[in-house]
């Protein structure tokens, strides 16, 4: 299923699909209210479910789907083809329809586009990518606030578009999204205000920090430099990770997670649950083939005897 983004502005249409050939013309600037109107269509697909069990917003939905919605402020980067000049302008989304937030309006900042020319375009979009085959992403610094929430995953749900202008200021681009992501349900054996949730492979297989050609293809994110490949992968828990707190024992913890795309499949993943007085427990399962644009449902076991460190211990069998 998918849902769709309608924009006006002084500005133009966008969904995404295939690609081609073209650029942006600078134009003088102009009261915003001067511009010809046009219309914008972004059109973002819900993520499936996978393997297994910014701003922008991903809510969980039953069956490992994810439902995306636009925030005030997202910023979504486009750019012509590098024959062209590979020109960059960035649009704002506003206006948000309250009762439908896949409708929204974005302000383009003097640029149009030209019929007949192919375009890319990159979500969310900080300032930092100013080439359009090498627009970085950057994995760490996940805090999830709260217990089975997922208010932390729009600024990881990296998406990339091409589209072909088919008149001025008209053009249709269909994101996908280039992520995949996890829902972790953790059967806590004692209550307690768990701090991080720890994700460990026996190789170097998740991307921390990579970059993405949007020319490719399939544009996907890669990664040259090993440094920033790791065995482990952490998000946080509660606001400024100061932990989320389970108010007795045996009570699920459920943790959402967004990853570069991996396959893990007949690897053991081990997942080390710390809480705020520095107990650690630990979790195994077997890890899946995770794609990009799926939700990879994962119901880790606890491991018997791994509840160490200070607090009391817990009776393991």
């Amino acid at each position: 299923m998918k849902t769709f983004f309608k924009f006006g502005l002084g500005m133009a249409t966008f969904l995404l699909a295939g690609c081609s050939s073209n650029n942006l013309d600078e134009i003088a600037p102009k009261e915003e209210s001067s511009f010809p109107e046009y219309n914008v269509t972004m059109t973002i697909p819900e993520i499936g479910p996978g393997e297994g069990e910014t701003r922008t917003t991903l809510t969980y939905q039953s069956g490992l789907r994810m439902k995306f919605a636009w925030a005030e402020g997202d910023v979504v980067g486009i750019y012509s083809d590098e024959a062209s000049g590979g020109n960059l302008a960035t649009f704002k989304i506003k206006n948000i329809s309250a009762s439908d937030p896949s409708s929204a309006n974005f302000n383009g900042g003097g640029f149009r586009l030209i019929g007949g020319n192919s375009y890319t375009a990159f979500c969310p979009y900080d300032g930092t990518a100013i080439e359009q085959t090498t627009v970085p992403v950057d994995y760490n610094g996940q805090i999830q606030v709260a217990n089975d929430n997922t208010d932390h995953l729009g600024p990881f749900d990296y998406m990339a578009a091409k589209a072909v202008a088919s008149g001025d200021n008209v053009a249709n681009f269909t994101f996908s999204h280039l992520s995949t992501f996890l829902r972790i349900r953790l059967n806590v054996p004692q209550a307690g205000t768990y701090t991080s949730l720890k994700i460990s492979a026996p190789v170097k297989a998740f991307i921390l920090k990579g970059q993405v050609n949007l020319l490719a293809d399939t544009p996907s994110i890669t990664c040259e430099d090993e440094s920033n490949i790791s065995k482990e992968f952490t998000v946080l828990l509660g606001t400024d990770g100061s932990g989320i707190n389970l108010a007795s024992d045996n009570m699920s913890l459920i943790i959402f997670v967004s990853l570069p795309p991996v396959d893990l499949s007949g690897k053991t993943l081990t997942f080390t649950l710390t809480e705020s007085n520095g107990r650690v427990t630990e979790f195994t399962k077997e890890g899946l083939n995770m794609a990009a644009q799926t939700v990879n449902g994962y119901v880790p076991t606890v491991v018997s005897g791994s509840v160490t460190g200070s607090g009391s211990g817990y009776p393991f069998g």
